[in-house]
């Protein structure tokens, strides 16, 4: 059973990466409960699965590729069972790259344009903490922009 069990978690890597909770539900939803634990024991050892470098990995995408905060990055690693003291460490490591992002966000969606009314700054300001900024980066933004007196 558990040599079934870690091929079945080796296919399942194959195709994409998985966080240790992620791969324990697959594994159990497949009816390998039993032994669930010590495959992703030995897996973990071997380097396979690794939850840091998922984090890092997937915070760096997100913020690179995807333009989004740490804000939204953090509770969607959250929901994939990441652990926080995990996510906080990685964070720390994109706050910079983050607000470099906001900024090209920005200035690719509305810097040519004049916005002149607090309306269509609001709808902007509410777009961005969708997407997972801090109010605070997006006032920094807005005053680089020069919005901030709108």
């Amino acid at each position: 059973m558990i040599v079934k069990a870690k091929n079945y978690a080796a296919f399942c890597l194959g195709k994409k990466n998985y966080t240790e909770q992620e791969l324990y539900k697959k594994l159990c939803e497949k009816g390998y409960e039993e032994c669930a634990a010590e495959v992703l024991a030995e897996f973990t050892k071997a380097g396979f699965l690794n939850d840091r470098d998922y984090a890092y990995m997937y915070i760096s995408d997100g913020v690179n590729i995807k333009c989004k905060g740490l804000y939204r990055l953090s509770r969607e690693l959250t929901e994939k069972g990441i652990d926080k003291r995990i996510i906080a460490e990685v964070s720390e490591e994109f706050h910079e790259a983050s607000y470099n992002s906001l900024l090209e966000f920005v200035r690719a969606h509305y810097g040519e344009e004049k916005i002149s009314d607090r309306k269509t700054l609001e709808k902007i300001k509410a777009q961005l903490l969708r997407r997972g900024y801090g109010y605070d980066e997006i006032r920094n933004c807005f005053d680089d922009f020069d919005w901030s007196d709108i």
